[in-house]
């Protein structure tokens, strides 16, 4: 007999970046929306800089902005949930 378990893939996720508009040298923080008791890695990618990993339950904060429209990439990957991704434009000053 085999059984196959698959990761959960009907789930919401979504992340918002505050503020979305940044001066050279800023911070933001990305706040994550997932399912309750949801743990993993979020992966954040700012541009062509190197992507930072973190906990799903860290408060995340990023930076490495450049002049003009910055693409952040934001990945969600668990055991439990199939891997999803969102991509939001952060503004600089």
């Amino acid at each position: 007999t085999t059984i196959t378990v698959a990761k959960v893939s009907n789930y919401d996720f979504d992340a918002t970046i505050t503020p979305n508009t940044v001066y050279l040298g800023d911070n933001a923080t990305v706040t994550l929306s997932l399912p309750d008791g949801a743990t993993g890695n979020v992966t954040v990618k700012v541009g062509d800089n190197k992507a930072k990993i973190f906990n799903s339950d860290d408060i995340i904060s990023i930076d490495g902005f450049v002049a003009g429209n910055n693409v952040v990439n934001i990945t969600f990957t668990s055991d439990i949930y199939d891997a999803k991704s969102v991509e939001k434009t952060i503004k600089e000053k």
